[in-house]
C-alpha cells in the first residue's frame, strides 16, 4: 500500500511538473513574440487618423476590413486642408511579424508600418513614405452585425483637431438611446476661449458597424461602432475647414 502511495504521488509529481514546463513554454513563446501572424488581422475595423500633411492639418475615419491573409478593402471620410471627401476607396496588402509588427502598402504607394495586439483586437500605426506627412492612428475590431442598438448608454467623448486653422478640444457627455437618438452636453476649449454646450443629434447606424449622426444645429458626423458599442469612432464633415475627429468611450463598458 505504501509503494502504491509513493508511486502515486511520484506520478502526480511528474505531471504538474510536465505541465508546468508547458505553462512555462507557452509563456517563453508569447514573451519572446512569436504568436502573431497574418491571421491575427481579420474581420472589420473603424480607424481614426491623425497628422500634419505638408504643414496642414489631415484626419480621416476609415472603414478596413482584413481578410486574415495579407489583403485589407475598405473607404474612408477625409478631412484635408479644406476638404472633406467621404467614400474614398482603399485598397493594401499587409504583413504580419511574429513580434506583432508589420507593415501596410497601399495601392496608391503609401506605406505604414504597425503594431497589432496578440488577439487582434487593436491596430497602431505611422505613416512611413512620405517625410512631410506626420500622421499617425489606431484600428479597433467591430463585432458582427451593427444597428443601433449597438449605440446606446452614456458616453464620454473627447474630440480633437483644428477648426479654421486654430488648435480645437472638447470633452462631451453624451447620452444615446438605441434608437437613434443622442443628447449631451459638453466643454469646449477654442481660439483662446472655454465654452459650455449642449446639444441633440440623431443617428443611423448601418449593418457594417458604420452610420452617421445629424445634430440639431446642422453638424455632421461620420461614424464607426467598434467593440460592440463599447466604442465610436467619428469624424466631422459638415465643416470643410473643421479637422475634427473623436472617440467615444461608453462609460458602462470594461476598461
Amino acid at each position: 500500500m505504501k509503494r502504491t502511495v509513493t508511486s502515486l504521488a511520484t506520478t502526480l509529481s511528474v505531471a504538474i511538473v510536465m505541465l508546468l514546463g508547458v505553462a512555462a513554454s507557452v509563456q517563453a513563446q508569447n514573451v519572446g513574440g512569436k504568436r502573431c501572424s497574418n491571421l491575427t488581422l481579420s474581420g472589420t475595423y473603424g480607424a481614426v487618423i491623425n497628422g500634419m500633411s505638408h504643414g496642414l492639418p489631415f484626419a480621416a475615419l476609415d472603414v478596413v476590413v482584413a481578410d486574415g491573409k495579407e489583403n485589407f478593402s475598405g473607404s474612408g471620410t477625409v478631412s484635408y486642408n479644406g476638404v472633406v471627401t467621404r467614400g474614398v476607396p482603399l485598397s493594401a496588402t499587409y504583413a504580419v511579424n511574429s513580434d506583432c509588427s508589420g507593415s501596410v502598402t497601399f495601392s496608391t504607394g503609401a506605406t505604414q508600418n504597425l503594431v497589432v495586439t496578440a488577439d487582434g483586437n487593436l491596430v497602431q500605426f505611422i505613416r512611413t513614405d512620405d517625410p512631410d506627412a506626420q500622421v499617425t492612428g489606431d484600428a479597433r475590431r467591430a463585432s458582427g452585425i451593427c444597428s443601433a442598438k449597438q449605440m446606446r448608454g452614456h458616453y464620454a467623448a473627447t474630440l480633437d483637431g483644428a477648426v479654421s486653422g486654430l488648435p480645437f478640444k472638447a470633452l462631451d457627455s453624451v447620452f444615446a438611446d438605441g434608437l437613434g437618438n443622442v443628447s449631451g452636453s459638453g466643454t469646449i476649449s477654442y481660439s483662446g476661449a472655454i465654452t459650455s454646450s449642449t446639444f441633440t443629434a440623431t443617428y443611423a447606424v448601418n449593418p457594417d458597424c458604420s452610420g452617421t449622426i445629424a445634430f440639431s444645429t446642422g453638424a455632421t458626423q461620420d461614424l464607426m461602432i467598434v467593440s460592440n458599442g463599447a466604442e465610436i469612432r467619428f469624424i466631422r464633415t459638415d465643416y470643410p475647414d473643421a479637422v475634427v475627429t473623436g472617440i467615444a468611450r461608453n462609460m458602462a463598458a470594461p476598461n
